[in-house]
């Protein structure tokens, strides 16, 4: 909302390497134009620009950030013939509805009354919540992180006022904008509420795509990670003068057999719902991504189907609805194989809305052809239901059909591994022990009338704290970790699939990716060290005995 131009400095040079010519807009603190206003002082200006040397047109590409994505857009509107396309970063649309305390601020005009001492301190409160201090280094922010030189009392008045008017943003108003348009939106933007407001642009704007930055905060691009040209490149957003051949395959995987772009099964709205109904759970177990580096390029072509594949955790709901919305906000919408159990309690539509579908033979194959990416747990419902003395033991049946399958379809295989959930429940009775009891017989009855496995029965936990036994697992609050390792690339395995040796060597190479996997966790977990251990030596006797 400064509109001083500090906030492009960390990505003027990838912009100028990119073929980009760049020109910034630059409001004084003490304009006072309306938004008609500025947009008629702009569009001559810019008008000029485009026409550049010798008549010859050139392309324009606008991008704006926050209030910057306001006045974008109301460019593009105004004269729809001179925007190539649009760049919009957590544009500052709807606010009324995105930040009710900045809307009340502008209706009541007491800001602009705030004595300078404690407008300062309220612009220190509001700015941790702004910049993520973790994402952006200091070198990067000593102009920026004064906003008070930029942005006075009454300058900021002034502009939240002008937030408030969404005038000219409605919906049908906002559908004329057909160009191209990228949304990046931050997932976990403090200040607006801009998941949700990229949703809506998306579904409005006729020609949009929306990129989440999982990690970023309001002002994503001054944080040291975000490399806007890499992010437009990634987008299909190529400078015009600059030949598209020149950047195909860019991705470390390469693909001799890709697979057809398709519609996702799984749509956009249907996440951001999931994604609304777990945050409270999101925030409470805060979840840490390392690995994300590891991930191939979302929207790379040529496609190919991805199989993600990795360790259950106990009673599989703790983490693995997090896990699917995790790495949707990292470009990759993934199905599950849920167990067909669920369908009999009448809980399978909830998990086919999410993406899931009824674990089969087949079922991950179908997926796999038709480019869906897929998440699979080798351990199924027998890692689900742990034993005691099991926490993050992996039980992966001795088969190697996931291999196969990934090898006939040209998947890449992604490796992760999911702690903290084992430790959230304490045993108290096991299917073991339930044997042991004389429950057992009317136990195991229920479960084969159901064609349920009596081997998979679901372990009694209790209340957090107490030793209470409680029929409905009930977990205690602990922190949640993912990490992901290189991808395992099964074009570059010209083996032959018939032949069951060489179809190993890909098991082999799993488990010792999952096992490097385990040592950089250890060190960021000191309260489970004994269970990643455990887990890292399960992973070294699977890779014995794929070896034997």
């Amino acid at each position: 909302m400064d509109c001083s131009g500090q906030g492009i400095k960390s990505q003027l040079s990838p912009l100028f390497e990119a073929g980009y010519d760049i020109r910034c807009v630059y409001i004084p603190s003490n304009d006072r134009s309306t938004w008609q206003q500025l947009v008629d002082t702009i569009l001559p200006l810019v008008n000029e620009e485009v026409q550049g040397v010798n008549g010859e047109r050139r392309h324009l590409t606008i991008l704006g950030e926050s209030f910057g994505g306001c006045l974008a857009l109301r460019l593009a509107q105004a004269d729809p013939s001179l925007v190539s396309r649009l760049v919009l970063v957590n544009p500052a649309t709807n606010f009324p509805n995105n930040n009710l305390v900045g809307s009340l601020c502008a209706q009541t005009g007491l800001l602009a009354l705030f004595p300078e001492s404690l407008y300062e301190l309220a612009q220190d409160i509001l700015l941790p919540l702004m910049v993520k201090r973790n994402r952006v280094s200091t070198a990067g922010t000593e102009d920026f992180l004064s906003p008070v030189d930029f942005v006075p009392a009454a300058c900021a008045a002034w502009r939240l006022a002008m937030l408030n008017d969404d005038s000219g943003l409605s919906d049908d108003e906002l559908r004329v904008v057909s160009m191209p348009t990228l949304l990046l939106t931050s997932a976990k933007d403090r200040i607006l509420s801009s998941l949700t407001e990229g949703a809506r642009l998306q579904r409005v704007l006729p020609n949009a795509k929306r990129v989440v930055l999982p990690e970023s905060g309001h002002t994503a691009l001054i944080e040291d990670s975000i490399n806007l040209a890499e992010v437009m490149l990634a987008n299909g957003f190529t400078h015009p003068r600059r030949s598209k051949a020149k950047h195909q395959g860019s991705s470390s995987i390469s693909s001799p057999s890709p697979v057809a772009k398709r519609e996702e099964a799984v749509a956009d709205d249907v996440m951001d719902e999931m994604g609304r109904i777990l945050e409270p759970w999101r925030i409470l177990t805060s979840p840490y991504i390392s690995g994300a580096e590891n991930l191939p390029m979302p929207g790379r072509e040529p496609r190919r189907p991805l199989l993600f594949v990795g360790n259950h955790t106990m009673f599989g709901v703790y983490d693995s609805p997090l896990l699917v919305y995790e790495l949707y906000l990292r470009g990759f919408r993934c199905r599950g194989l849920a167990h067909p159990g669920h369908w009999i309690t009448g809980a399978g539509a909830i998990f086919e809305r999410y993406g899931n579908v009824k674990a089969s033979k087949f079922a991950a194959y179908k997926l796999l052809k038709e480019g869906e990416n897929v998440l699979l747990f080798p351990g199924g419902a027998r890692e689900v239901c742990k034993r005691k003395g099991e926490q993050y033991k992996l039980l992966w049946k001795p088969t190697t059909d996931f291999v196969r399958m990934a090898s006939r379809l040209n998947a890449i295989i992604v490796p992760f591994g999911a702690l903290g959930a084992d430790e959230a429940y304490n045993i108290m009775y096991d299917v073991d022990d339930l044997k042991a009891s004389p429950y057992w017989s009317l136990i195991e009855a229920v479960y084969n009338r159901v064609g349920v496995d009596p081997e998979n029965v679901y372990p009694i936990t209790s209340l957090p704290g107490t030793n209470i036994p409680s029929l409905v697992p009930v977990p205690s609050i602990e922190r949640i970790y993912f990490h992901f390792s290189e991808p395992i690339d099964t074009a570059s395995y010209a083996c032959n699939l018939d032949d069951r040796t060489q179809e190993r060597l890909l098991p082999v190479r799993l488990a010792a990716k999952l096992g490097r996997l385990l040592p950089e966790f250890i060190p960021r977990m000191p309260s489970s060290q004994n269970g990643l251990r455990q887990l890292r030596k399960d992973f070294e006797n699977a890779m014995k005995d794929e070896r034997a």
